[in-house]
């Protein structure tokens, strides 16, 4: 160092460095600053360190967020690399404790700087992490939640309502996402001016999810609907008309089963369908279809007959070799081979396949570079299988070779639809897949 106690130039050696980057890190944030190598322990001191002062941070530092923050910094990023991640674990009895990460991925190591949340902070995660992050709306699950305790209150009997927003794929395709997303956006300002105090709004795909207070006669239920359909409805600039159907259960209960109430709403969506775009039905008994006739099985053609891959979409979705279950190297690494089956054989690029895997999360480099993990273990996947020539990769694009397997969708599709009724379940797994049972159910 000179006089001043500067370091030298050309005397910084690796060792140095990194002190500087802890003091410079250190200075610059009020987070517990430290130096991590992948595959080793965290500093001894660390919980300590981390530990919250009074009237600080909410977060608890045990053994249990030890571990979840040393699996956070094993899983980041080759380098170089930076950015910033929420880390969310366990703490005695409770599932919410949350701390901030933020990070430098470097050859020799990662500078990470963390900091425990305070409970306001937490509390406002939970509410960010409930939202749509287009719409500003509650997400199918969180809906769900918040349904359940609508209906357990004493005047909780209401309505739920199911909207399909029709012909939004058409400005997707036409005008691109962007344009379809300040669709969804007007839409939801549309609905949020409507709703009254207590009721409630959700969102997934081209689906909107309401819940409407009781009202005291069946009339002034319809004339509600009949105004939310007229609301809905717009011609864009373009040339394109947005129009709505609605399905509709009313008069919930309290302890309900979620998957029963979308049953029926969804079969009233079918009825409106079938009646015309930007209309209601009101769901009823009589929309329950008849049992499924004894069918004949299809003939197979001869791919069919040679393929030893069969994939199942009605009901649960999964994938067969000889009968026997693809066991695939995580969730989302199935779910993409479902994302790909939807398609048909079209190709599917990495943002769209990202706006299903992380519905709430935009495209970025840290979705990006889960997003690969993810094509990596599907690939992976199919080849312990024996399945791996299905899949096709092309420029970053991924699509399925449908001559190189059968699936009880495609061949529904080829040729199945004069044997048997329309699906009620179409890859339940996933709720991304609930827009292509509705395109199924309407074109019957």
């Amino acid at each position: 160092m000179d006089s001043r106690g500067a370091p030298t130039a050309g005397r910084t050696g690796p060792s140095n460095t990194k002190e500087l980057l802890l003091q410079t890190a250190s200075a610059l944030t009020d987070s517990c600053v430290f130096w991590y190598r992948p595959g080793e322990d965290l500093p001894a001191e660390l919980p300590e360190q981390l530990a919250p002062q009074e009237g600080e941070a909410h977060t608890l530092w045990d053994a249990r967020a030890m571990e979840a923050l040393q699996a956070l910094l094993n899983g980041l990023p080759p380098p170089p690399s930076q950015g910033r991640r929420l880390l969310q674990f366990r703490h005695g009895q409770t599932s919410g404790a949350w701390a901030e990460v933020r990070y430098v991925t470097l050859e020799d190591g990662i500078l990470a700087a963390v900091k425990g949340l305070t409970q306001e902070q937490e509390q406002d995660l939970l509410r960010q992490s409930q939202l749509d992050h287009v719409t500003g709306l509650y997400h199918r699950e969180a809906f769900i939640q918040l349904l359940a305790q609508r209906t357990a209150e004493p005047e909780g009997n209401g309505a739920l309502v199911l909207a399909r927003i029709n012909h939004l794929d058409q400005v997707n395709d036409q005008l691109g996402s962007r344009q379809g997303d300040l669709v969804l956006r007007g839409l939801t300002r549309t609905l949020q001016a409507l709703l009254h105090s207590r009721e409630l709004a959700g969102r997934c795909g081209a689906e909107f999810f309401l819940y409407l207070n009781p009202v005291p006669t069946r009339e002034l239920l319809e004339e509600r609907l009949r105004i939310l359909c007229a609301a809905l409805h717009r011609k864009l600039d373009e040339g394109i008309t947005i129009t709505a159907n609605l399905g509709v259960l009313d008069g919930l209960e309290q302890g309900f089963r979620y998957d029963e109430l979308y049953e029926k709403v969804r079969l009233a969506l079918r009825s409106s369908a079938q009646r015309g775009e930007g209309t209601f039905e009101i769901y009823r008994p009589e929309l329950q279809p008849p049992p499924e006739p004894v069918r004949t099985p299809l003939p197979e053609g001869p791919s069919a007959r040679d393929s030893r891959i069969f994939v199942r979409t009605f009901g649960y979705f999964d994938v067969f070799v000889d009968g026997n279950p693809i066991h695939f190297q995580g969730g989302q690494a199935k779910e993409l081979m479902a994302l790909l089956v939807d398609r048909r054989g079209g190709f599917l690029n990495s943002s769209e396949a990202i706006a299903c895997l992380w519905e709430n999360e935009p495209a970025n480099k840290t979705t990006f570079a889960r997003f690969r993990k993810v094509a990596m273990r599907l690939k992976r996947s199919l080849e312990e299988a024996g399945a791996a020539d299905i899949l096709e990769s092309r420029g970053g694009e991924r699509r399925v070779i449908p001559e190189k397997f059968r699936c009880d969708y495609y061949e529904y599709l080829d040729g199945g639809r004069g044997e048997r009724a329309a699906p009620t379940a179409y890859m339940t797994n996933y709720s991304w897949a609930e827009s292509t049972l509705a395109d199924l159910i309407g074109a019957e």
